[in-house]
């Protein structure tokens, strides 16, 4: 096999993995949809929405959730360093919990601050700065 034989099959691996991914995220979206309907899970309108009539709410839960789960295949696939796993499925799991109480109860911008810069804190702690200060 040369190597852009190899591409290639990389480049369908990805092709793949993509469609599964995208084929996933779909179908889940539509279960989070009747989910959220059913339990009452709904964005009212008000002056800084567009939409006139109740929606779901919190649908971001589902993307949060599939990436998560791709980063700890790739991980116990030994295809991720332990490194990028703690920064990724950490920092990913946290942030999407804190976005998904946030649809569900409205947290006030400052305690958002504190999180984000608490999350910002945990990628500088696991890297130890080097990716931002290594030049």
């Amino acid at each position: 096999m040369n190597s852009y034989s190899s591409v290639v099959l990389s480049e369908e691996i990805i092709s793949v993995v993509f469609a599964v991914v995208f084929f996933v995220s779909s179908v889940c979206v539509f279960l989070y949809r009747k989910f959220s309907l059913r339990v009452g899970i709904l964005a009212n309108p008000n002056f800084r929405t567009l939409h006139e009539t109740p929606v779901p709410n919190g649908g971001g839960i589902v993307f949060s959730l599939v990436f998560i789960t791709c980063i700890f295949i790739l991980w116990w696939m030994e295809r991720l360093s332990e490194d990028l796993f703690k920064v990724f499925f950490l920092g990913a799991t946290v942030a999407s919990l804190f976005g998904f109480f946030d649809d569900l109860v409205n947290i006030n911008a400052s305690r958002k601050l504190i999180v984000q810069i608490l999350l910002s804190s945990w990628v500088i702690l696991c890297f130890d700065g080097s990716l931002l200060f290594d030049f």
